[in-house]
C-alpha cells in the first residue's frame, strides 16, 4: 500500500492483521519469487530500525494462533514494513514486493541468489 505523510511517498507492506481479509493479502505475497535469497532478506530486515506502535496490540499468526509481537514496523527510506511480515517471511513460503527487492539491489547491495 502507498500512501503520502508529510509529502513524502512511502510503502507499507506487510500489516496482515489489520487487512480487511488478511488471507487475500497473504496470497499475494506467496506470489513472489524474489532473486535475493530470503535469508539475505531476512537478515536486512531485522537489522532495520524497528518502532512499536503506541496502541501495544499484539500480534497473533494468522494460522497457528501463536504470539508474533507487539504490533510495529520496521523502516527503510521509503518502505515501512510491518514486524509480524518478518515472523511470516521466516516461518511461510511468501516473498517480498518487487520494488523493495530492486531497492534492496540498488541502495544496499544484495546480490541474486545463484541458482
Amino acid at each position: 500500500m502507498q500512501f503520502t505523510i508529510m509529502g513524502k511517498e512511502l510503502v507499507w507492506f506487510g500489516d496482515f492483521h489489520n487487512e480487511k481479509n488478511p488471507q487475500n493479502e497473504f496470497d499475494k505475497f506467496k506470489k513472489y519469487k524474489n532473486k535475493l535469497s530470503k535469508n539475505d532478506i531476512i537478515k536486512h530486515i531485522s537489522n532495520l530500525k524497528y518502532s512499536i506502535n503506541l496502541n501495544e496490540v499484539i500480534v497473533y499468526d494468522m494460522f497457528n494462533g501463536n504470539r508474533i509481537c507487539v504490533d510495529g514496523s520496521y523502516k527503510d527510506e521509503q518502505f515501512r514494513i510491518a514486524k509480524e511480515f518478518l515472523s511470516y517471511l521466516e516461518h511461510y513460503d511468501i516473498g517480498i514486493p518487487y520494488e523493495y527487492e530492486e531497492y534492496l539491489i540498488n541502495e544496499y547491495g544484495l546480490k541474486p541468489k545463484e541458482n
